[in-house]
């Protein structure tokens, strides 16, 4: 588990070669303290994908129905390891 760092920007997923899910285009806002899960993916262009609860971020791109978790493109910089462990 990771944590939001700061409120950031972030990139929503697209299906892409292979069905693979690659940073997009469309731009998010992360707000501050939300918990993620790193997910085990290679990095892309200085972001790195995490799993998000869908509800939790501000997302004027697609339906929030139907989907528990969205994954997101963040920069490193946005994400603390220590805060997520330190609420445990």
């Amino acid at each position: 588990m990771c944590a939001i760092l700061k409120s950031c920007e972030a990139f929503l997923s697209e299906v892409g070669h292979k069905n693979f899910l690659y940073p997009s285009g469309k731009k998010i806002l992360i707000e501050k303290g939300i918990e993620a899960s790193r997910v085990s993916w290679v990095g892309m262009s200085g972001l790195i994908p995490v799993k998000v609860e869908t509800k939790r971020i501000f997302d004027l791109y697609q339906s929030r129905d139907y989907k528990r978790y969205s994954v997101v493109w963040v920069k490193k910089e946005c994400i603390d390891y220590e805060l997520a462990t330190s609420k445990l």
